[in-house]
């Protein structure tokens, strides 16, 4: 069915519903369980320099001797969000569910390439843009076999926790 052109009519909502129908995702158990997980093991990660500053200053009590001297309201919160902002860090990011499902298919036992070592393009694509996406860099798929097989043992990671 085409999109009517009058938006005021039954027709155009009844289409729009359908739209609608068709973008709605089926989110698979196992994924929104393996997302759950990824959340909560990351959501510690330091999100930028402030916060690693923070938790060494835990880690040696420097942060106990520096409340006991400036008090409880000593800014030590505002620096560390300006030092986050300005000397961010990646977060990683959870692959959405195509990309989680297309590891699970690539790490299946019997697979060619785990028997033979190589990857096709096509694959190596797949594995630069999951990559790229989950860890925020920005690779470009080549012959480098040093890279690849590490882009992969990053993909093993992510599988491994996954299953």
């Amino acid at each position: 069915m085409t999109e009517p052109k009058d938006k005021r009519t039954t027709a155009w909502k009844v289409w729009k519903g359908e739209q609608e129908l068709k973008t709605i995702e089926v989110v698979d158990p196992q994924y929104q369980q393996f997302k759950e997980n990824f959340d909560e093991a990351h959501k510690d990660d330091s999100k930028g320099l402030g916060d690693s500053i923070a938790k060494v200053a835990k880690a040696v009590g420097a942060d106990k001797l520096v409340k006991w001297v400036a008090g409880e309201d000593c800014g030590c919160k505002e620096r560390r969000e300006a030092a986050n902002k300005k000397y961010g860090y990646h977060q990683i990011q959870c692959p959405n569910q195509k990309q989680a499902e297309w590891i699970v298919d690539f790490f299946k036992p019997g697979q060619r390439h785990l028997v033979t070592g190589k990857v096709d393009t096509k694959q190596q694509e797949n594995i630069v843009k999951i990559i790229n996406h989950s860890f925020g860099t920005n690779h470009k798929a080549g012959r480098c076999g040093s890279c690849v097989g590490g882009w992969i043992n990053q993909m093993k990671k992510l599988h491994e926790s996954y299953v």
